[in-house]
């Protein structure tokens, strides 16, 4: 029942008049004795933020939460930072807590660092810095981290300083040993294709549409 009204809550929270109730009650949600609604209560604040008026304080509950013991609940809070990004007041803080999660113990957090690199680097104030993450986690030993490193570099290409850089380790990714990893890059380099030919001049918009179809 926790766990339903949890999820409710994030869904149904911009329709409640008392906005700031509802956060409260999912941040003491994150909190519970019981794993399944910690978790289920932080992936709802990513719902429940934008409605919130006092960002700053939102925030400062977002900026504790990657700090917590519960690895389910710092895999939320990683993805729920991807979302909100853009309107997060400090971008330099929320950007160097993904920054530090880049280095987490869990696996399946530096995968979710690794999508959230991907939806909020347009808005990174350190693309550089970025750039050098997602580089970094192309050499992780998960493949659900190379995997997600690899559709990310394809989705963040048109905003990455070193595109030749990025580009080389999609092209390693494009032979990882794992199947998904090796399809993610090879997407991104369809996608990375694509993007190339509308830069081009019209003698090489064709070639890059066809490198793209081979990628695809």
């Amino acid at each position: 029942m926790r766990q339903t009204g949890a999820s409710t809550l994030g869904f149904v929270g911009s329709y409640l008049p008392h906005k700031e109730e509802v956060w409260n009650n999912l941040i003491e949600l994150t909190n519970d004795k019981d794993s399944d609604v910690r978790r289920t209560a932080t992936y709802a604040l990513g719902y429940a933020f934008p409605y919130v008026s006092d960002k700053q304080k939102v925030w400062n509950d977002l900026h504790e939460l990657t700090k917590n013991q519960d690895s389910g609940v710092r895999k939320g809070i990683v993805d729920v930072l991807g979302s909100v990004f853009f309107c997060i007041p400090d971008k330099n803080q929320v950007w160097n807590d993904l920054h530090k999660l880049t280095n987490d113990e869990n696996s399946n957090i530096r995968a979710g660092v690794a999508s959230s690199l991907g939806s909020a680097f347009a808005y990174i104030p350190d693309k550089e810095q970025a750039s050098n993450d997602l580089h970094r986690l192309t050499n992780d030993e998960e493949c659900n981290v190379r995997s997600n490193v690899a559709y990310s570099l394809g989705f963040v290409f048109p905003h990455i300083p070193n595109k030749q850089k990025a580009w080389n380790d999609l092209i390693i990714l494009s032979k990882d040993s794992d199947k998904i990893t090796r399809e993610s890059a090879n997407y991104s380099l369809g996608k990375v294709s694509i993007f190339k030919a509308s830069q081009a001049k019209e003698d090489d918009y064709r070639r890059e549409l066809e490198t793209a179809i081979k990628f695809f």
